[in-house]
């Protein structure tokens, strides 16, 4: 329990029926108090929760809404920031002080409103409290602090509170489309997502995402989940942040998609792959962003940004493409279908890039069987798939990469690998943040060839795959043959409301397959056909 003297004066241990409620309440004290003092009086212990309670003070002395609004979005983040469960409670009207009143009504307007960006709880004790005037009278001792029959309510509010967030419901299955939410019962926020199992666990990574348009670039970073069962997630923050450093190439308003991470047996490190584009350059970077870290929730740090293979040739590049470039062609396209003028092979996009590094946007990664690590990615103005093989750090490409279904502009390509030994992929068109038809294929080596096997998925909304996109393929652990299609739904007018659809792929003869289920789960597992 942390603020001013409203919360000094609470027997909160007697109140809930326990011995593990720390009181900090300091009578007197402002927000901006509870600001220099919330490090070394909740941070410091490591509480689960945190229930929050201020503001009258700063009302009572004349401070501006402007900075209490600026003290409690401090407060807020910083447990957040420290994977502390914040509940937010309302501050307490006064016994007849309209004009106090006024600023109250405007103090928890801003705080209901905060807690559903941030997606904490919020707990109005007024409404059990107060009238239409303010505090009833006889809830009061003085006409600012209550008493102990307003304590009794005020703790079963509480109580009822942390019963709610204690008995957040344990998922037992896949609901595909619909809102999911972590142990702490806020949506999970990992869009554009990959998982990474080790250890026992699962790490699932995706771009954090904010309310509105301005959610399609990067204000937080790279969250991470982890779970045990694949269907219960528990927020482990923030993987990677964003800089403040605007010069800095993960500057606050990038745009970092797609991230991905993987393990290194031989240098023990986390590596994280992302698609990146520089602040205000819109898609014209077409970067890979690395970053590294020495445990699987972060924090990683960015090592560096840069274009694929600068002066290699794919190992199937063919003799025209190092014949000279035309003056002709641009040094950038809208990234499209239809942008191109002509075949990527015609106006000869791969040697254009040679010097500079090819282009790469929507990306994935693949572990293969003998540890040898590659990144997929889109290239050549998204008309052509890259497959690079990367060092044996995983920190850099290795130069040796290959270029496959030229002209067919593959997006959101996702590898995965059967005990048989057959890679297959899994992608999308190029359609923006518009769902359309998948794509797969399969091929007996990473280096090809590769043959097309048509659109996987079957029955209503197949063409478009169930309205998402492919961002990863899940090998489950423990399971032969086990793969889970993951998916997202873009909303890119509120990006922060985008939802996820996890499917199990079948197969058919040779043939991977998507079919829906409105709830799936492995109690009865799916018998993937060879």
């Amino acid at each position: 329990m942390f603020g001013d003297s409203i919360t000094k004066m609470g027997n909160w241990n007697e109140l809930f029926k326990r011995d593990d409620v720390i009181n900090r309440g300091f009578p007197g004290f402002t927000t901006s108090h509870l600001v220099w003092l919330i490090h070394d009086n909740v941070v410091a212990l490591h509480p689960e929760i945190c229930f929050l309670q201020g503001g009258i003070n700063d009302i009572g002395v004349g401070i501006p809404l402007g900075r209490i609004k600026r003290n409690y979005t401090s407060l807020i983040d910083t447990l957040l920031a420290n994977k502390i469960t914040p509940v937010v409670q309302s501050t307490l009207y006064q016994v007849d002080n309209p004009q106090s009143k006024v600023m109250v009504d405007s103090l928890n307007h801003f705080l209901v409103t905060f807690c559903k960006i941030r997606q904490v709880h919020f707990l109005d004790i007024n409404s059990k409290l107060s009238a239409v005037e303010g505090l009833r009278p006889e809830y009061s001792k003085d006409g600012t602090h209550i008493n102990e029959e307003a304590y009794q309510i005020w703790g079963k509010e509480i109580n009822d509170c942390i019963k709610l967030i204690s008995q957040t419901k344990q998922l037992s299955s896949f609901l595909p489309g619909q809102i999911w939410d972590d142990t702490n019962g806020v949506p999970v926020n990992a869009h554009g997502g990959g998982v990474l199992f080790h250890k026992g666990n699962y790490y699932w990574y995706g771009e954090h995402k904010v309310e509105g348009a301005l959610g399609n670039t990067a204000q937080v970073g790279v969250h991470v989940y982890s779970s045990k069962d694949l269907y219960n997630w528990t927020d482990r923050g923030t993987a990677l942040k964003v800089s403040e450093d605007p010069k800095c190439d993960i500057a606050k308003g990038c745009v970092m998609e797609r991230p991905k991470v993987i393990y290194n047996q031989k240098t023990k490190k986390f590596v994280m792959w992302f698609h990146l584009e520089l602040k205000d350059q819109g898609y014209n970077a077409a970067r890979s962003g690395v970053a590294v870290s020495d445990y699987p929730t972060g924090p990683f740090t960015f090592i560096r940004s840069f274009r694929p293979n600068a002066g290699y040739w794919p190992v199937n590049v063919q003799k025209f493409h190092k014949l000279p470039v035309s003056d002709t062609i641009k040094s950038g396209y809208c990234g499209g279908k239809g942008c191109l003028p002509a075949h990527p092979d015609t106006l000869n996009i791969l040697g254009r890039d040679f010097k500079g590094g090819q282009m790469a946007r929507d990306m994935n990664l693949f572990v293969d069987d003998d540890g040898k690590a590659y990144q997929i990615y889109s290239s050549e103005e998204n008309s052509t798939l890259h497959i690079s093989q990367l060092t044996d750090d995983y920190l850099t490409y290795s130069g040796k990469y290959g270029r496959f279904f030229s002209n067919r502009y593959m997006e959101g390509a996702a590898m995965f690998k059967t005990i048989e030994g057959k890679y297959y992929l899994i992608a999308s068109d190029c359609t923006g943040w518009t769902p359309n038809s998948a794509r797969s294929a399969v091929a007996e080596s990473i280096w090809g060839p590769w043959k097309e096997l048509g659109n996987p998925s079957i029955g209503k909304d197949s063409l478009t795959t169930f309205h998402s996109q492919s961002t990863y393929i899940l090998s489950v652990s423990g399971k032969k043959n086990s793969f889970i299609y993951m998916g997202d739904r873009w909303e890119p007018n509120n990006a922060i409301d985008g939802r996820y659809v996890w499917l199990p792929i079948e197969f058919e003869g040779r043939r991977p397959t998507l079919k829906w289920y409105d709830e799936w789960d492995f109690k009865n597992p799916l018998q993937n056909k060879k």
